[in-house]
């Protein structure tokens, strides 16, 4: 049976449509007179289909239902009681016990926001897990509101130093617990390193291997126990959170792409996707958590 291939504006409405419905579910707010954070908001819905990480200090604040939070440290459960805080570089994936009750709002923050002393309470191996009482809840669900409202830069700043310095706090806490992997060895931190500075590359595992000292079987099987990913899927996650960076910029999406290291759009978009939970588009169209 024929079937005719869509115009290109039913193939554009379509499009569209797609992406207006991934903007019900998943939302992001940045504010251009304030650039150095960003909030993602997600609603009945599945945000990421892999392990990832962000080189911003990212804070998670639980609204609806429970997760069990995969990560290298071990597993454990939020909910509204809880909120996570991981570090820049903590690999981990998020897996809704029901997608259609979960939803949840994240602060990124550039970890130059604050001075090198006092970034040490975010810094680590692994997830910190901070309970939350009402009073505590109330304080940061204002922040949230501040910051991503209409409000003047100055605000703004001021009330995210403040929600920075009681998470400190509470993360400093004895009572409050740390979920810490192991060190990680020196041959695999320095293939990450290698990745970090050069993962617009084709970078096969022979390389990888080489400058380990490790067998690519070793070397596959330790990466994976340090950072819970394959070094491939490390080199994703660092091309991704750079091509956010680009999009941000204004820089257009097949750029974006081949800047990267992407070999096409599609291939671009699909893990996009995977990683941040919206397409590239949407990405760049959303700017609104509500």
């Amino acid at each position: 049976m024929y079937c005719r291939r869509p115009n290109a504006a039913t193939q554009r409405a379509v499009r569209q449509a797609r992406v207006f419905h991934e903007m019900k579910e998943i939302g992001f707010y940045r504010d251009p007179s304030f650039p150095v954070f960003e909030i993602k908001s997600c609603h009945s819905g599945l945000h990421s289909t892999r392990g990832h990480f962000h080189d911003e200090i990212a804070v998670a604040l639980v609204e609806r239902g429970q997760s069990r939070v995969e990560c290298a440290g071990g597993p454990f459960l939020v909910d509204r009681d809880t909120l996570v805080v991981f570090p820049p570089g903590t690999v981990h994936s998020c897996n809704p016990y029901d997608a259609d009750e979960w939803s949840f709002r994240m602060l990124f923050v550039s970890p130059g926001v604050l001075p090198p002393d006092e970034r040490i309470p975010f810094c680590g191996a692994g997830p910190r897990i901070v309970g939350l009482d009402p009073d505590f809840r109330r304080r940061v669900e204002d922040a949230f509101s501040v910051l991503s409202g209409e409000r003047e830069a100055g605000e703004k700043e001021q009330t995210l130093l403040f929600l920075l310095g009681l998470v400190a706090e509470r993360i400093s806490s004895p009572s409050e617990s740390r979920n810490e992997a192991d060190s990680i060895p020196e041959p695999v931190s320095r293939v990450a390193d290698f990745l970090h500075a050069h993962f617009r590359e084709d970078l096969p595992l022979d390389r990888l291997s080489g400058i380990s000292g490790l067998s690519r079987f070793h070397l596959v099987r330790a990466f994976r126990r340090a950072f819970d990913m394959t070094p491939h899927a490390f080199q994703m996650a660092l091309r991704i959170d750079d091509s956010k960076r680009l999009l941000r910029s204004g820089v257009p999406i097949a750029e974006a792409a081949l800047e990267t290291g992407f070999y096409d759009q599609s291939h671009f978009t699909r893990v996009f996707r995977e990683i941040c939970g919206s397409t590239p588009a949407h990405y760049i169209a959303s700017n609104d958590p509500e």
